[in-house]
């Protein structure tokens, strides 16, 4: 229970939301794509094409958005490149 009370909130950071927002608006398009399929009402097609495209295009707008607020904020994220420094670094002979 005090474990509850000792835990930190953590920051809404733009990453966060922006995350957040993928993850919403992938759901909801996924759900309304289901509908459209089991209702199929005129205009049904013309959704899960959306729904298709915008599979594609929502993860890689947010891979860019993410990857363009690290940096500007000059933080480091997982898919940057190694710099060279850090290129010999765990490796063993």
């Amino acid at each position: 229970m005090d474990q509850k009370k000792n835990r930190k909130k953590t920051p809404m950071t733009p990453k966060r939301i922006a995350a957040l927002a993928g993850v919403v608006l992938l759901a909801g398009m996924y759900v309304v794509s289901l509908i459209a399929a089991l209702f199929d009402f005129p205009g049904s097609d013309g959704l899960f094409r959306l729904s298709f495209a915008l599979t594609l295009v929502v993860p890689l707008f947010l891979f860019i958005f993410i990857w363009a607020i690290g940096r500007m904020s000059g933080k480091r994220i997982i898919s940057d490149p190694e710099a060279p420094e850090d290129q010999g670094s765990g490796q063993e002979d």
